[in-house]
């Protein structure tokens, strides 16, 4: 059994290249190089071992599917008359399903969270009536929301002090222009964001001069916010939970969004339309941690919370697009 599966904790080196590397995990080892004061081949050795280990499960870009035109749409699901094989059918459903593009395990009042994007009511409808013809016998409960602004953050809690955060935002933006060569480019960049340049380049089948110009064109035009980590938070003995925070008020709700984006066991927070008031994603050791840091924000704004509910999740069985 390695280090990491018996939950030590990692070295200080370590924690840096995962906090640079989520902040942009496209960022080449040369200015990895440069930040950490270590050899390129230093630092592409640790990155390995990362991934060998599990730690580093994959590079995703961040994508605003609002300028692709698409609105993002969140269901929870809590199944019933259920067995082995009739929830790997629901997984292989959604899964092979192209207008959804995120699902998750989820545990305690939902089963499962899945997203789908679409650009009009009717697909939205066919991917739910779909699902139904097959399914609604065993949906329980389910609960859909329409996602406004996102604010993604990278993810800094396995770091000592009060690293800088770095904010991307989106997801209310106006479509923007793009043609089949952007959209393969996202395609390819979502599901490994250290592709290179040039391999890239023969998957699109354009020359690198056309590809760099074009990858520049997404990211200027804010199509692409940023590139993070996919981290694998159970061999670090840390567990992902989402709070799904009610507000009585939304006179101070941008007041605890910036109390948000400044936690640093905080990384995702969801302006949802429907649902909660906001969604919130959290990182910490255990349930009482969250518990915890739940209770700091009750004594912050707890005239301002109506009420909270949260369920822990453990994993995404396919992530394309859309936030984790």
């Amino acid at each position: 059994m390695n280090d990491f599966a018996k939950g030590m904790e990692i070295n200080e080196f370590d924690k840096r290249i995962l906090y640079e590397l989520d902040r942009d995990s496209r960022a080449p080892l040369s200015v990895l190089s440069k930040k950490l004061k270590k050899s390129k081949q230093f630092i592409d050795y640790h990155m390995g071992k990362l991934e060998s280990e599990g730690i580093i499960a994959g590079y995703n870009a961040i994508i605003d599917a609002s300028k692709l035109g698409f609105f993002t749409y969140r269901f929870y699901v809590k199944l019933k008359q259920i067995n082995a094989g009739k929830e790997k059918d629901i997984l292989d459903f959604l899964n092979h399903s192209k207008e959804v593009w995120t699902v998750a395990k989820l545990y305690g009042k939902w089963d499962y969270a899945f997203f789908v994007g679409a650009e009009k009511m009717k697909d939205l409808y066919s991917v739910w009536e779909k699902f139904n013809l097959r399914f609604k016998k065993n949906i329980k409960d389910y609960e859909m929301a329409l996602y406004g602004k996102i604010t993604n953050l990278n993810k800094r809690f396995f770091m000592d002090g009060n690293p800088v955060a770095i904010e991307r935002t989106y997801g209310t933006s106006d479509k923007s222009r793009f043609d089949e060569t952007d959209f393969r480019i996202i395609e390819i960049l979502s599901k490994n964001a250290r592709t290179s340049l040039v391999e890239i380049s023969n998957k699109i089948k354009k020359s690198l001069n056309t590809t760099k110009r074009k990858m520049n064109e997404l990211e200027n035009k804010g199509i692409i916010c940023g590139y993070k980590l996919d981290i694998n938070l159970k061999p670090l003995n840390y567990t992902g939970y989402r709070v799904d925070l009610y507000l009585s008020s939304n006179k101070r709700k941008d007041e605890i969004c910036k109390f948000c984006k400044s936690h640093k066991k905080i990384y995702l927070v969801v302006n949802p339309i429907g649902g909660a008031d906001l969604e919130l994603s959290f990182i910490t050791k255990n349930l009482y941690e969250l518990h915890d840091e739940i209770g700091a924000l009750k004594e912050l704004f707890g005239e301002d919370i109506s009420h909270y509910e949260y369920f822990e999740f453990s994993n995404f069985t396919k992530i394309t697009l859309t936030p984790d």
